[in-house]
């Protein structure tokens, strides 16, 4: 007990010494309010930010040398492609047509085999089966579904040089087909 009354009276002189003149601190309060107030200068405006979607990787990185076209034209002559237009092809005849001027309209399975109706550019209709030739490009097909035919054409890459290059036929719908 005389513990605690003695923490007491020392918690009571403690504030008591807080309770002194606060004179000085209430004047230099009195003194800063008493200042003009400053000016806050509005929040600067920027430009919206422009997304930029980099589409240059396919070529030349650039920290190499330019290539000339003389000197590009000297390379690929050099290189003879292994892909070749067939020698002994006999040609059909929707290699008459571009593959843009073909439709197909349609398709049938028979005997385990599917086969493929197009329409040419002249509305004539043929049937064809995987391995027949079309399009003016060596187009070889390569798989007919229900609904595209897909093939592969053999088109130049410069003197002497071949690739394969993939297309596609989509069968066309009922509405597409009167508009011819």
């Amino acid at each position: 007990m005389k513990k605690s009354l003695l923490s007491s009276l020392a918690l009571v002189i403690a504030l008591s010494g807080c309770a002194a003149d606060q004179s000085d601190l209430q004047g230099y309060v009195n003194q800063v309010k008493a200042r003009p107030a400053g000016r806050v200068e509005p929040l600067p405006e920027f430009a919206p930010y422009e997304t930029f979607v980099y589409a240059a990787s396919g070529r030349r990185a650039p920290f190499e040398p330019p290539v000339s076209a003389e000197q590009m034209l000297a390379q690929r002559a050099a290189q003879v492609s292994e892909i070749q237009p067939p020698v002994d092809h006999t040609p059909q005849p929707l290699e008459l047509y571009a593959i843009s001027d073909l439709r197909m309209i349609g398709y049938v399975d028979h005997q385990g085999s599917r086969w493929a109706t197009l329409q040419d550019g002249s509305g004539s209709v043929h049937r064809i089966g995987v391995g027949s030739y079309i399009g003016k490009n060596y187009g070889r097909i390569t798989k007919i579904t229900s609904t595209h035919i897909e093939l592969l054409e053999i088109v130049p890459n410069g003197p002497r040089s071949w690739i394969e290059r993939p297309r596609t036929i989509q069968m066309v719908g009922l509405e597409q087909l009167g508009s011819n």
